[in-house]
C-alpha cells in the first residue's frame, strides 16, 4: 500500500518554467489550504552596454627637413620688382606734371595781374575761383615774382628728357635764397630756393651725384 505524501507529490503539478508548483498544504483540522506563493522563474538577462569604438591614434608629425647651410637664396623668377618700379616711375612722372601745369597757372595769373586784370576777371579767364586767384598771386609774390624757378627747371628737364649735364650746369649758375627764422611771436622759418634742390634730390628728380655737384658750387648754409 502506497503512502499518502508519497502520492501527493507524484501529484504535483509542474509550472511552465520548469519548476515545481508546491501544493498548498492541507489543514486538517480546518479542512482548507492555505494559500502559499509560487516560485517564479529567473527574469530576462540585462543587454550590456555597447563598447565605445576605440580613439583613433593621430598620425605621426613628419619632422621638417635640416636646413642646408650656406645655400644660395633662390629668388622667384616674377616680374613684380620690374612692375613696380614702372609704376614708381609713371606716377613720379604724373605728379611732376601736376605741379607744372599749376605752376604755369600760376604765372599767368600774375601775368594778368600786373597788365590790371581784376582777380574776378582772371579766375574767369583761369575757370577757377577768385580766392584761388587770390592764394595763387600770394604765392607768386613769396616765390620772388614771374621768375623761373629751381623746381620748374627741374621738373621740365625730367619732363622734356634734357640732358642731366646741362641740368646741372643751370642749377649750379643760379642765385639762391636759403631759409630763414620767420619775425613774429611765433617761431618758424621761411623757405628759400635751395630748398626746393633739397626735395628735388629726395624725390629722386635730382640723383645723389647731381646734387652733390649742385651743393658744392652754391655751399649752402648748415642747416
Amino acid at each position: 500500500m502506497a503512502r499518502p505524501d508519497v502520492a501527493r507529490k507524484a501529484k504535483q503539478p509542474v509550472g511552465k518554467t520548469g519548476a515545481r508548483k508546491k501544493a498548498a498544504p492541507v489543514d486538517r483540522r480546518a479542512g482548507t489550504t492555505q494559500p502559499t506563493y509560487l516560485k517564479v522563474g529567473p527574469g530576462p538577462k540585462k543587454t550590456p552596454p555597447p563598447k565605445k569604438a576605440p580613439v583613433p591614434k593621430k598620425a605621426p608629425i613628419a619632422k621638417k627637413a635640416p636646413a642646408v647651410k650656406n645655400a644660395p637664396a633662390v629668388k622667384k623668377a616674377t616680374g613684380g620688382g620690374v612692375e613696380l618700379q614702372r609704376i614708381r616711375e609713371g606716377a613720379a612722372i604724373r605728379r611732376a606734371q601736376a605741379r607744372l601745369l599749376h605752376l604755369d597757372e600760376m604765372h599767368d595769373a600774375l601775368r594778368l595781374a600786373d597788365a590790371g586784370v581784376s582777380q574776378r576777371d582772371i579766375a574767369e579767364a583761369l575757370q577757377t575761383t577768385q580766392p584761388r586767384v587770390h592764394r595763387m598771386l600770394k604765392a607768386m609774390s613769396a616765390r620772388g615774382g614771374d621768375r623761373v624757378t629751381p623746381e620748374e627747371i627741374i621738373l621740365r628737364a625730367n619732363l622734356e628728357g634734357t640732358d642731366r649735364n646741362q641740368l646741372v650746369n643751370r642749377l649750379r649758375a643760379m642765385t639762391y635764397s636759403f631759409r630763414e627764422h620767420a619775425p613774429g611771436q611765433v617761431d618758424g622759418v621761411v623757405s628759400g630756393t635751395w630748398d626746393q634742390v633739397r626735395m628735388a634730390a629726395r624725390s629722386g628728380l635730382l640723383t645723389k651725384r647731381e646734387y652733390e655737384r649742385v651743393r658744392e658750387t652754391v655751399r649752402p648754409p648748415k642747416a
